[in-house]
């Protein structure tokens, strides 16, 4: 498929210009999503294609309390940042100091390539120290023009053997479009704990993440996602040297019509490291929920120890699953599995529960939750897992 000619004409800027030309090359290469890709056979880019965006302006942000703000993909808000923790504009730091944290993007998606291309600047963070209390980041979409559009760019450091936790919120008023990247570098013997939490947006939102692990460094994620109409994330992990240890979570609540569709790529470069994978989906109405996980083990990184694990609920006959976990596998002396589950209640649990006094709808309730806490229970920082908590419980519900 062309390029929207909304999209054909990147806009100029000062900085990193020859990662702009080589993100051209490669969407040139793979070309715009279409539903022909094997990539994009389930996703509904009507919302992007049928309408003309235009870059959204730039915005004072809505302050929610300590951390760094992105308003409309445009500048960079620091408040009362910890110490330990720097933030600068990637246009303020030289050619050298800039291109060594940024990609040109992840294969999976031409929606990467198109951010570097067109990201107005980027939010260049490092961690120096460790850190006592979550950094949180806010990506806000500010306005109330839907047919606006921003192009996000985050590049975050974890200097060696430094321990941090941060959090990324997606908040927004409009239901425009969010094509976000973020480069994540985590150093040699460091740890990084990443939550990405989207539940206070009604845009459509393409996200991409590029996290490069290094020896001994230890990566863990969770990914919480409600409310979004249209939601795709792609993320690759490259593991780059031994003893790493990389863990994906994630939990979406989908009703509606929504779509939820993650697509995650790990790659063993090296022998000697430890990944893995759970992913759960619970989903009324109509809606969508789509999962591809690929875990490549390159020739000679034995010792690999891989697993993935997809698992859906299913509360409506209309709400459709697509699960493909996958494995491609060129060493010897590895530990590889994969899965996926997909169902509805079963309906001797809910017997069971209701035999002990409670409703039937009570007794779906309990089982939803409990479907959903054990991705809960693997955060690590307690306030986010209340807030998280909370909101899983208001919102069940509906489901049942």
């Amino acid at each position: 498929m062309t390029t929207p000619s909304w999209l054909q004409e990147p806009p100029s800027r000062s900085f990193a210009q020859a990662l702009a030309e080589e993100a051209s090359a490669q969407l040139t290469k793979i070309g715009f999503p279409h539903s022909r890709h094997e990539d994009w056979r389930y996703v509904d880019l009507a919302p992007i294609l049928n309408h003309t965006f235009s870059l959204a302006p730039n915005a004072e942000p809505e302050y929610r309390g300590p951390g760094v703000y992105l308003v409309n993909g445009q500048g960079i808000h620091n408040h009362d940042l910890p110490k330990g923790v720097r933030s600068e504009l990637g246009q303020a730091l030289s050619q050298s100091e800039i291109d060594p944290y940024l990609s040109a993007g992840v294969d999976s998606t031409a929606f990467s390539f198109i951010n570097t291309q067109r990201f107005q600047d980027v939010a260049a963070i490092s961690i120096d120290q460790n850190l006592t209390a979550p950094l949180n980041i806010y990506l806000m979409q500010l306005g109330d023009d839907a047919r606006t559009m921003s192009h996000p760019r985050l590049s975050i450091l974890v200097k060696e053997g430094v321990r941090a936790q941060v959090q990324i919120h997606h908040i927004g008023q409009s239901a425009a479009w969010v094509n976000a990247m973020t480069d994540i570098q985590v150093k040699e013997n460091a740890q990084l704990d990443l939550s990405l939490v989207s539940t206070e947006s009604e845009a459509i939102r393409t996200d991409a993440l590029h996290v490069k692990l290094y020896q001994g460094a230890r990566y863990q994620s969770h990914y919480f996602d409600t409310c979004t109409p249209l939601r795709r994330i792609d993320t690759q992990v490259d593991i780059l040297a031994d003893q790493v240890n990389c863990q994906l979570f994630g939990l979406g609540l989908l009703r509606d019509q929504m779509a939820l569709h993650q697509r995650v790529h790990i790659r063993h470069e090296v022998p000697g490291s430890e990944s893995s994978q759970q992913f759960k989906t619970i989903l009324a109405d109509r809606s969508l929920s789509e999962f591809s996980g690929l875990v490549s083990v390159f020739q000679n990184a034995h010792q690999t120890d891989s697993t993935q694990l997809n698992q859906n609920l299913l509360l409506s006959d209309h709400a459709r699953v697509i699960s493909r976990p996958q494995l491609c596998i060129d060493a010897d002396d590895v530990q590889c599995a994969h899965g996926c589950t997909i169902g509805q209640f079963d309906p001797e649990s809910v017997f069971y529960i209701v035999s002990r006094g409670l409703s039937e709808k009570e007794a779906q309730a309990l089982l939803t939750y409990g479907f959903a806490e054990e991705i809960l229970m693997s955060m690590t920082d307690r306030q986010l897992k209340e807030s998280l908590e909370g909101l899983l419980q208001s919102e069940i519900n509906y489901y049942v």
